[in-house]
């Protein structure tokens, strides 16, 4: 379900508290959702809104094409997943995987 890194990262990270994060950029929004235990779907639906606006806050200039074209089609995925995993409020499977596509997008650019 999710990749190795991010299976290492979360078991790294379990114990991190960043509930005060507020990411920057998006090698620090990397970090804080590297921080997120994404197998806790109670700690991730508790705190939804939080990681989805620090999401939007860092990456709206490449959703909406600001940094240019060829990274808001590479970033628009990740927020059409990020999306849909929302609106059906599943927080097990689909936020989960989401986040982890995010993290492992954010790592490769």
């Amino acid at each position: 379900m999710f990749s190795r890194v991010s299976e290492k990262i979360m078991q790294k990270n379990t114990n991190m508290d960043s509930e005060k994060s507020m990411p920057r950029d998006k090698y620090q929004l990397r970090r804080y959702l590297e921080s997120l235990n994404l197998r806790d779907a109670g700690s991730l639906e508790e705190r939804a809104k939080e990681i989805s606006d620090n999401i939007k806050r860092v990456m709206t200039p490449y959703y909406t094409g600001e940094r240019g074209e060829p990274l808001q089609y590479y970033y628009v995925p990740c927020q059409t997943l990020l999306e849909k995993a929302l609106e059906k409020r599943d927080f097990k499977d689909d936020f989960p995987q989401a986040l982890d596509f995010l993290i492992s997008s954010l790592e490769w650019e």
